[in-house]
């Protein structure tokens, strides 16, 4: 079971990734109009702010998928591309051969921080 959950965190890390960067851009955007900044029509500080998210969520996702993140270029542009669907299915590709032939020692790691490897004593 625990495994399904970990599948499913790392299908949900890309979506809430993008999901985060709409509500911190609403959410900045109505406090800026609040106190009349000139940012909240700045295209170069809405951009910066796309950047932002799309850098934290392809290093985030790196450390846990070993991949970029999907969705990076929608995140980026506010729009998705056809270039941007085929660096999805790359990644994609990437992160099912990861999963299937390089993580085993990942996983044990995870395992291990996470003290699901039971420890017997042994009088030997």
């Amino acid at each position: 079971m625990s495994h399904l959950l970990d599948l499913g965190l790392i299908i949900s890390l890309d979506r809430t990734n993008y999901v985060q960067d709409v509500i911190s851009s609403i959410a900045i955007s109505k406090f800026l109009y609040s106190i009349d900044s000139l940012l909240a029509s700045n295209p170069t500080f809405w951009t910066a702010h796309r950047s932002l998210w799309a850098d934290n969520g392809d290093r985030l996702s790196k450390i846990y998928a070993g991949t970029g993140a999907l969705n990076t270029s929608a995140t980026r542009t506010g729009k998705k591309t056809f270039a941007g669907l085929l660096s999805d299915a790359t990644k994609s590709v990437g992160r099912a051969y990861i999963n299937n032939f390089q993580d085993k020692g990942k996983q044990n790691a995870i395992d291990m921080l996470l003290v699901r490897y039971l420890v017997v004593d042994c009088q030997c």
